[in-house]
């Protein structure tokens, strides 16, 4: 997780919304599932993760922007994660699910789009 938010440093200061950019997002998640779990960044069922795809939602948790972000897989799959930066710390959906998550078309997509 350091490299993750080593990444993003300087992106927020406390107290403060935050502007993170979409680009940030992507290569801090990517770490972050890199480094995950084979259970949680599901490379054990859909393979490596390829590509990392991120949006801004408009939405905010804990003074952090949200982020829609589509996790490509080399299976051809394509899964959808809600995320947060926070203070330069990755937040996603699936360690605080009160991160706001409505930017997802449901829980998971097949193939690139």
């Amino acid at each position: 997780m350091l490299a993750a938010a080593a990444l993003l440093s300087g992106c927020s200061g406390a107290g403060q919304r935050s502007s993170t950019k979409a680009g940030n997002v992507e290569a801090a998640l990517t770490v972050y599932l890199r480094q995950a779990p084979a259970d949680v960044s599901d490379v054990d069922q859909d393979g490596r993760v390829t590509r990392v795809s991120c949006s801004r939602t408009g939405e905010h948790y804990r003074n952090g922007d949200v982020f829609d972000c589509t996790i490509f897989h080399a299976s051809q799959t394509a899964v959808e994660w809600c995320v947060a930066m926070v203070d330069s710390d990755l937040v996603t959906q699936n360690e605080d699910r009160a991160v706001p998550c409505t930017g997802h078309s449901g829980p998971a997509m097949e193939g690139p789009q």
